[in-house]
């Protein structure tokens, strides 16, 4: 949620567009829109952003974890175009988040949440958009993301892992979508595309359709890394 923008298709909104746990600036639904407008909405949104966090980190099965918050997801973007069906369902998702109890994650690999530091390449790439987020040829939106290609792959703790051995069923990445808390980042940003770059930020595992790799890097500094 919050920096997971997360998140999105480039849909554009006005520049008044208020915060949000995923980029305003790609909302592609009626939901999304209001989220990004209403400030009641964007409240919660960023509350749920911390809950979920927590959540995430303790979660006892953290595959079960991530088919629920998908679930919950598409249940919103399916049925919610109004502010009242939003306030419901962000209560409900809120109480649902705040009952997850167990140990949280002990192995060495990356995990949600985790500050760090990580250089690669950067690759701007074309994928399906709304309606489908499945193909661009049967008529989904092209939408622009920038990934971070690292050099080596890093293990990366999805969800709790509870006792299980650091690097067995923990998948190796080499690619981290980048998302920036502002949007006018991309811009400043720009020669950057192509180039090999460290970057500081947060990591945050995908959940939603506008969600691109496994684990997602919000930036915080970029820098030309000159390799």
């Amino acid at each position: 949620m919050k920096r997971l923008a997360t998140l999105g298709a480039l849909a554009l909104l006005s520049c008044s567009t208020l915060a949000a746990s995923f980029d305003c600036a790609k909302a592609a639904s009626a939901a999304e829109r209001l989220i990004c407008t209403d400030p009641d909405l964007s409240r919660l949104d960023d509350e749920l952003s911390a809950e979920y966090q927590r959540a995430r980190r303790v979660a006892p099965d953290p595959r079960l974890f991530q088919e629920q918050t998908r679930a919950a997801w598409r249940w919103r973007e399916a049925n919610c175009a109004s502010k009242a069906c939003l306030l419901e369902w962000y209560a409900g998702r809120q109480s649902q988040l705040k009952v997850i109890a167990a140990a949280p994650p002990s192995s060495n690999c990356l995990r949600d949440g985790d500050a760090v530091t990580l250089s690669g390449r950067v690759s701007r790439e074309v994928f399906p958009g709304p309606p489908n987020y499945q193909s661009v040829a049967k008529g989904d939106r092209p939408t622009v993301y920038w990934i971070l290609v690292l050099a080596d792959a890093r293990c990366f703790s999805v969800g709790s892992m509870g006792d299980r051995e650091a690097g067995k069923d923990q998948p190796l990445l080499k690619r981290f979508q980048l998302v920036f808390p502002d949007a006018k980042d991309y811009d400043t940003y720009r020669a950057a595309v192509g180039a090999f770059v460290s970057v500081t930020g947060e990591l945050s595992e995908s959940h939603t359709a506008h969600h691109k790799t496994p684990a997602l890097l919000t930036v915080k500094t970029l820098s030309m890394a000159g390799k």
